[in-house]
């Protein structure tokens, strides 16, 4: 399905350290133009209009790595794995990513079609990083160039090079794939790596992941880190600009003319985000823990008045009488 969607008189953050009051219009899964003033009037019919009156538009947030498939277990719970398991534990991460503002993922899988299948109907962006230090990550690898490389230019393939592999790193080389290796992944400075989270670091970009980890967001850790003292700016910059050029998405994280329309809608109107108009948005989201309004990947809209419109409450419900109450 494509529309047209139009955001007018609210906060733009084109990119972390650059904002405005003004308006973006989308169309076709792009953004056509960003700027200030009055909407001209070839953009006032959009299909779908969204009032910015005491809400921030920013980039969709990422997540550079993570184990979708492994969100049950999070906490000791049942391990996913029958593939019907894995779609449906991937689902569930998925929506709590979803929900928290985020439309990409990067994700290390050993069982990738029930991935690759939650993740194409949930909307999201992604990059599914074959783990080639499972037996079979050869196999895997070739289902996922076969099915899903380039899906509706939303699903990617990459390798996780956790171990030394000289086969894989070639193969990675031989189709231009993203890859994470062991060096890529550093301690975040103050947490402890038991608590599962880490650095990404690569080509002097920095985000962050998780690794079997009890936490879900990234966007929690970056909050503990401004807490911490790291600049509001660099903190979600890490989550938006920074993040897509290490998962080598290109035209993604930021609100920019031509590139593809992965945006958050946030609701500051209100407690708790109420505090729009005393300081820079980087600091309000971070701090004030506003509601995730709406998301919208590739033009479609996910998240609508924060509630999920691709993943429903049967998927929940057959998710519970899976892995239990």
């Amino acid at each position: 399905m494509s529309y047209s969607i139009l955001f007018r008189d609210g906060k733009v953050v084109r990119e972390p350290g650059e904002s405005f009051d003004g308006y973006v219009y989308m169309n076709k899964g792009r953004i056509i133009k960003v700027d200030k003033g009055e909407v001209p009037p070839e953009y006032s019919f959009a299909t779908y209009l969204i009032n910015g009156k005491g809400r921030i538009l920013t980039p969709g947030l990422i997540c550079t790595l993570t184990q979708l498939s492994k969100y049950p277990s999070r906490y000791g719970g049942k391990v996913a794995s029958s593939s019907n398991e894995i779609y449906r534990a991937t689902q569930m991460a998925l929506q709590d990513l979803l929900l928290s503002g985020f439309t990409a993922v990067g994700t290390i899988e050993r069982k990738v079609e029930p991935v690759a299948r939650a993740i194409a109907d949930s909307g999201i962006r992604a990059v599914i990083f074959v783990d080639a230090s499972s037996d079979n990550w050869k196999d895997e690898l070739q289902i996922l160039l076969n099915r899903w490389h380039g899906y509706e230019d939303r699903i990617f393939a990459g390798i996780a090079v956790l171990e030394p592999n000289e086969e894989a790193e070639e193969v990675a080389k031989k189709f231009n794939l993203p890859t994470i290796s062991s060096e890529n992944i550093k301690d975040v400075k103050g947490i402890s790596r038991e608590r599962g989270i880490v650095t990404i670091e690569k080509d002097g970009k920095k985000s962050y992941g998780f690794i079997d980890s009890k936490t879900t967001s990234p966007l929690n850790v970056v909050k503990s880190l401004y807490y911490m003292g790291m600049n509001p700016v660099q903190a979600l910059r890490a989550l938006t600009v920074d993040a897509a050029e290490i998962l080598g998405l290109n035209r993604v994280g930021k609100i920019k003319e031509g590139y593809s329309a992965d945006v958050v809608v946030w609701d500051v109107s209100e407690p708790p985000g109420w505090t729009a108009g005393h300081g820079e948005p980087e600091e309000i989201i971070l701090a004030s823990n506003p509601k995730v309004e709406s998301v919208i990947v590739a033009g479609e809209i996910l998240v609508d008045i924060s509630e999920m419109l691709t993943i429903g409450r049967k998927d929940v419900k057959e998710a519970k009488r899976l892995f239990g109450e």
